[in-house]
């Protein structure tokens, strides 16, 4: 062997080595992982499913190709003659080819297939456990489940085998050429024997396939797509499918013939017809037939022909996404609301949230932060029973950001096994204010402060919502900013659930920095000042999560796989020392139930002594018949884009992640979804049934907001049942719009208009505490309104703004999920968002103060307007918040509030209801810590 092929072999067995370890690294930190801190039976379907998977494709590959190329190699002739047109040399230099490629290509091609196949595991699952929709298509008549588990897979095996056959058409064609069977002489092609024979055999199953895959094309028309609706129409279930079920018939009787003429002696032309005539149906019957009958027949008469299938639509796609269980009231709003209305209805006035997310976000960083390397990314709402009953309050926890350590102190010591956790939780009431104008806190400091209600016994966060980005994805900060204008960059409310979403997906491996070393030795606890002093106090981890790093095979993997020598070579990571990864929420949930999609932004609660982080989990398909298909808008290289998502959703599931010890708990809370019972299936003993979730914790469970807001969305159309309205879009709504006053203030600084289409947006639902009309007891609730849709709205109040609907999810435990809308009478103009914007502005004394104040280096931010339906009326509550640039610590000035014609800005919600409707008997203040 010479030198330079010994170094050669020597290269790429190191190189395939090394590729091996570091898979190895790989797949076995997987397993440690999932062993110690998750469901080993999740790592385990996989890893089985694939490898079973592989070694059927793979060898169902390897035969068919081996058998054919054995079949063709038997036409080699024992003695080669002499061709005078082929050189000799470049004859041998092809043999010489040749050879090894008959005995590898089969191989090679076989493991791509392998490979191929079982990257399609959890689509095979799924064909296999799939459990019954108990809903059949109004078309073919077949169980629901038939199109979201198993046409998908019967389409890959046809389109795999019909890719596989076409590989192997050609090799085996090139193979014969190569043996003199396949000949090209004076422009004529011709065959040897068996060489013919052999290539019709394979067109022969492709004409099969694709018999098979018209066929299933069929079906596939229930989920595409047109002008008025999802599915088949009247052109399709007349022309198309019909042309497809004959086409797929042909093609199957062209194969036939195709068999038939490889007999010795017959002639190949009838297969010609046969292909011919397969192909000339398909494309008269599947294209040019359909599109005749729909310009001739279909769009002269549409609204009758097409009725029956807006029906199958409509009913379709309110069952997929639970539409059709909202139920429709009326709403009178007639009545006109007096203080005994308003006493009645204490706790609905009582828990109106006058805090807004956006400036309460920047007033806890101010305040609640305490050190620079704490961070408060987020601030959501949540319920407790304070007081006797239950109030709304605007929670955050107070994490660890390593980006805001020094950076003279970012040692691998520090980042890893120093600096490991956030505090506490920051709450306030929703509804309750200081007299100075800032937040009623309900938890505080550290070490904690809370009310009895709000126990926190363990208040260090491992696992929380903010996202770690390597350091070179970390966006730089001019240094020209004080720390106070850089908290003001934070983003909307409405932004944050993309913007997690955002980084989550953007970064291929966050686990490079999101890892900690704990239980080996003590770490930072917390700092606090104890007279003159700074008292810096230490603990040790005491949890369960984490993979015991007690062997050196382990801490090798390890280093591997996070890219850290340190692992392996400090002294300070002992026997005792335990890896944690994953340690953000959204992607824990993702690693434990990867076949589940999990909502982006989490929200924390304290439930007997400990914070937990609740996740709602999704079920979805793009494959339920006839049901419309929802579209997000979502970044690609080519810049944000509508993407489909989904035409089925469900919230079956809700993820209980423990602060502490990152313990993740599945609850099914919705048992009905016939996904989620396949995922049962699949996974059994993974999820807990909702019965056995602790009613201390089950109280805190909420509507979700993403599936609120994907069933509103869709509401807007299909609360219209009658085909003829729906196809004249007689009584289409809108989601109520307001103006985004971050951007109309930037609009006018930048001096344009302030009042572009661009600088409204939808409103977002919001929680609040209210009875129903006619009901007495007060329900937590989601709700979003509605108003009028019009082609070319610009969002002006000008348009019609006015509200037609209001729309709520019920939380609390007895009735969670159900839905409601309720609709206004259509004679009535009930004052819509806009239209109270409006109203407000118009007004002298407001407008004037408002413009003071935001003069004198303040400036004024307004807070969502929020609709509170109480009895059968409508208020309207606007929170006021100065702001000083210098300090960037936004306090509630000023509440106002609108009913009916009459606008009133005072400083107190109470006051200002006072004013409208007299005197208020008190309500009750949450007790401070």
């Amino acid at each position: 062997m010479s030198p330079n092929r010994r170094f050669v072999l020597w290269f790429v067995a190191l190189a395939a080595a090394f590729i091996g370890f570091y898979w190895l690294a790989e797949f076995s930190s997987e397993y440690l992982w999932y062993r110690a801190d998750a469901y080993p039976i999740v790592f385990q379907r996989r890893v089985v499913t694939k490898l079973i998977l592989f070694a059927l494709a793979g060898l169902a590959v390897y035969a068919l190709l081996a058998v054919n190329v054995r079949l063709a190699m038997r036409q080699r002739p024992n003695v080669r003659p002499v061709d005078s047109s082929v050189d000799p040399e470049l004859r041998a230099f092809i043999d010489s080819i040749v050879r090894p490629l008959v005995v590898w290509l089969p191989r090679v091609v076989a493991v791509m297939a392998g490979l191929s196949v079982a990257e399609a595991w959890q689509l095979w699952l799924m064909a296999v456990y799939g459990r019954p929709f108990g809903v059949v298509d109004p078309q073919f008549k077949l169980d629901v489940g038939f199109y979201i588990y198993r046409l998908g897979a019967w389409r890959q095996v046809v389109s795999s085998g019909s890719t596989l056959l076409l590989i192997c058409l050609v090799a085996i064609a090139a193979l014969y050429l190569h043996l003199d069977q396949i000949r090209l002489r004076e422009n004529e092609l011709s065959f040897g024997r068996a060489a013919r024979a052999h290539i019709l055999w394979l067109v022969a199953g492709m004409l099969f396939l694709r018999g098979v895959d018209q066929w299933l094309s069929r079906y596939s028309l229930l989920l595409s797509q047109s002008r008025l609706y999802t599915g088949a129409g009247w052109t399709a279930t007349h022309a198309v499918i019909p042309a497809l079920a004959i086409s797929a018939l042909l093609a199957v009787v062209a194969a036939v013939v195709c068999v038939l003429v490889t007999r010795p002696g017959r002639a190949a032309r009838p297969a010609y017809y046969a292909v011919g005539l397969h192909l000339g149906v398909w494309l008269l019957g599947a294209a040019a037939l359909p599109a005749l009958l729909q310009r001739v027949t279909v769009a002269p008469n549409e609204i009758e022909l097409e009725t029956p299938y807006l029906e199958r639509a409509i009913t379709s796609t309110r069952q997929a996404y639970q539409l059709d269980k909202i139920q429709e009231r009326s709403f009178r709003a007639t009545s006109r609301l007096t203080a005994a209305d308003l006493a009645s209805n204490r706790d609905t006035i009582a828990d109106i949230r006058i805090w807004d997310h956006r400036p309460l976000l920047r007033t806890f960083a101010q305040l609640q932060e305490i050190r620079q390397y704490y961070d408060i990314v987020d601030v959501d709402s949540a319920r407790y029973q304070i007081d006797g009953r239950q109030q709304q309050v605007l929670t955050a926890a107070r994490e660890l950001n390593h980006d805001q350590i020094d950076t003279k102190a970012k040692s691998w010591i520090n980042l890893h096994l120093d600096y490991t956790h956030g505090y506490g939780l920051v709450v306030s009431s929703a509804s309750q204010a200081t007299g100075e104008g800032q937040p009623r806190f309900m938890a505080r400091d550290i070490p904690p402060r809370t009310i009895p209600e709000l126990r926190v016994d363990q208040p260090r966060i491992y696992f929380g919502e903010m996202i770690l980005l390597p350091p070179e994805n970390i966006p730089q900060q001019s240094s020209l900013l004080p720390q106070q204008q850089q908290k003001q960059q934070t983003a909307r409310p409405e932004q944050i659930a993309a913007r997690q979403r955002e980084r989550l997906n953007s970064l291929r491996e966050p686990d490079e920095m999101d890892y900690l070393l704990v239980g080996g030795r003590e770490e930072f606890d917390f700092a606090e000042t104890q007279g003159d002093r700074e008292v810096k106090h230490r603990t040790r981890y005491q949890g369960k999560s984490g993979v015991p790093l007690n062997s050196f095979f382990r801490r090798l993997v390890f280093s591997l796989r996070l890219h850290s020598l340190e692992i392996l070579v400090s002294r300070l990571v002992t026997r005792e020392s335990r890896l944690i990864m994953h340690r953000q929420v959204t992607r824990r949930c993702k690693m434990t139930a990867p076949f589940l999609v999990w909502d982006t932004n989490p929200y924390a609660v304290t439930v007997d002594g400990r914070i937990k982080w609740i996740c709602e989990g999704y079920t979805y398909s793009l494959s339920y018949p006839y049901s419309e298909v929802h579209y997000e808008r979502q970044a690609t290289p080519r810049g944000p884009q509508w993407t489909p998502v989904w035409n089925y959703l469900r919230n079956p599931v809700k993820a209980v992640v423990d602060a502490y010890d990152g313990t993740v708990e599945l609850y099914v809370v919705d048992p009905a979804d016939p996904l989620i019972q396949s995922y049962q299936a699949i996974y059994p003993g993974m999820m807990k049934p909702l019965s056995e979730v602790p009613p201390a914790l089950r109280s805190h469970f909420r509507y979700p907001v993403m599936l609120f807001k994907t069933q509103a969305d869709l509401y807007r159309k299909y609360h219209m049942t009658d085909p003829r309205t729906f196809y004249n879009q007689e009584d289409l709504w809108a989601v109520a719009r307001e103006m985004d006053r971050d951007a109309e203030r930037e609009a006018k600084e930048r001096g344009l208009d302030p009042k572009r289409d661009e600088l409204y947006r939808d409103m977002e639902p919001y929680y609040i505490t209210m009875s129903l009309p006619g009901e007495p007891d007060t329900q937590f609730m989601l709700i979003s309104s509605f108003t009028p849709y019009s082609a070319g709205n610009s969002g002006k109040t000008t348009q019609r703004d006015n509200l037609i609907a209001w729309m709520g999810a019920l939380c609390d435990p007895e009735r969670y999920g159900e839905l409601v809308v309720y609709t206004f009478p259509k004679d009535t103009n009930v004052y819509g968002p806009l239209q109270v914007e409006a109203r407000i502005d118009q007004d002298d004394a407001i407008s004037q103060q408002i413009t003071l104040w935001d003069r004198g280096g303040s400036r004024v931010i307004r807070g969502n307007l929020l609709v509170i339906p109480i009895e059968s009326s409508l208020l309207y509550v606007e929170p006021l918040y100065l702001e000083s640039e210098k300090r960037g610590l936004p306090e509630l000035k000023r509440v106002i509030v609108v009913y009916e014609d009459q606008v009133v800005m005072e400083p107190t919600l109470e006051a200002a209801l006072e004013r409208l409707f007299g005197d208020l008997a008190d309500t009750p203040a949450p007790a401070a810590p």
